[in-house]
């Protein structure tokens, strides 16, 4: 998780008001005081949630959300995976919107949103045919199925990608 371009994690003060710190662009925030990624990834479950049911569990991947409002739900292991980094599927305007254990990768999130121990990534398909990780700055990191590569002998450093477009994805060869 740690290695996630895009992480926003969530921790409950003494209050109980759940804050979300972004740390795509500050990676030193990933830890705050005791509260770290691993013990917040253990600390929710489904049932402690009054989670919308009409949005969690779902599968939305490839789907746009503008229409709808969502405003102050929370919504429980839904997929809303998108092909194109950065893309914006939710209305601009939405607020209070908490994402509990979903796949957001690839899905830009409107500033006044919580997101909890959810998948984050930026990706994009890149001349070998295949989809990699990207760095904050939209360069290749490295392959999403890098086991993939490494059990094929190729390379997973981007500098060895092709300069043009392949026929066909490279670990189908």
């Amino acid at each position: 998780m740690k290695n996630q371009i895009y992480i926003l994690i969530g921790f409950i003060l003494a209050t109980g008001l759940v804050v979300a710190l972004n740390t795509r662009d500050k990676p030193e925030l990933l830890t705050t005081g005791a509260a770290t990624v691993e013990t917040l990834t253990n600390a929710y479950k489904p049932s402690d949630f009054d989670y919308n049911t009409d949005y969690s569990f779902k599968d939305f991947t490839g789907r746009t959300l503008k229409d709808k409002n969502l405003n102050g739900m929370i919504i429980y292991g839904s997929s809303f995976s998108q092909e194109t980094p950065d893309s914006h599927i939710f209305p601009d305007s939405m607020t209070g919107v908490t994402f509990i254990r979903s796949n957001l990768d690839n899905v830009y999130i409107p500033t006044g949103n919580t997101v909890i121990d959810s998948s984050q990534r930026i990706f994009k398909i890149q001349n070998d045919g295949e989809d990699w990780i990207l760095n904050v700055d939209g360069t290749p990191k490295e392959p999403i199925n890098k086991e993939d590569y490494i059990e094929k002998g190729l390379s997973v450093d981007p500098k060895d990608l092709p300069k043009t477009p392949l026929t066909e994805p490279i670990t189908t060869k």
